[in-house]
């Protein structure tokens, strides 16, 4: 990568802060619980794989992983607020829940899965974000009693990379393994010469 001073989070830093969210997390659940690990979809997937083999290594092998597919950014590349979403894919009722979050910009998305947890039951939901915007958060947000554990504060851009999506377009895909690191979205246009949809 030859813009370094764009890198917000390189790939040592990430697995940094992957290992220090792991110990916070032990330090809330005890080891015998059977825990409902939910990532909000599709952003947040790599980090939730990451975030299990790290809690596996510590003795916690009683994961019932699961999403929640929740749109909030549309066409733009600010949060919207939740445009769509869908129920949990494994049952939180009576449980504790561990919600896997790749970024926290407005706090409007985050709020509605939280509510929308403990509305279906979750005795208590204890929010993993890798990474949280300066300045971003809505004044009006309210996470209640959720426990939040916040990796890294960042900027206010839109970034991309580690699983983060951009409309979709770089999940899965070969974007994440080239550039590894967390970089603002008009450098990665720059690098691939290609304009991504706003």
């Amino acid at each position: 990568m030859t813009n370094t001073q764009q890198v917000l989070v390189t790939e040592e830093g990430y697995r940094r802060i992957v290992a220090n969210l792991a110990n916070q997390v032990v330090s809330k659940f005890e080891k015998h619980e059977r825990i409902p690990m939910v990532f909000v979809a599709t952003g947040a997937a790599m980090f939730w794989a990451d975030l299990g083999r790290e809690l596996s290594r510590r003795g916690y092998h009683n994961l019932d992983c699961g999403y929640m597919d929740v749109t909030s950014y549309g066409e733009s590349n600010i949060s919207q607020g939740v445009l769509s979403s869908t129920d949990p894919s494994v049952d939180v009722k009576n449980r504790r829940v561990l919600l896997v979050e790749d970024i926290v910009d407005t706090g409007l998305t985050l709020e509605y899965v939280i509510k929308r947890l403990y509305d279906l039951g979750a005795v208590d939901v204890v929010v993993v974000a890798l990474v949280k915007k300066r300045g971003t958060l809505n004044p009006s947000v309210d996470f209640g009693r959720a426990t939040l554990l916040i990796g890294e504060s960042i900027p206010d851009v839109f970034v991309v990379g580690l699983g983060m999506d951009g409309h979709s377009v770089m999940v899965g895909g070969n974007i994440g393994r080239m550039y590894p690191e967390l970089v603002p979205i008009t450098w990665l246009e720059q690098q691939l010469s290609v304009k991504l949809p706003e």
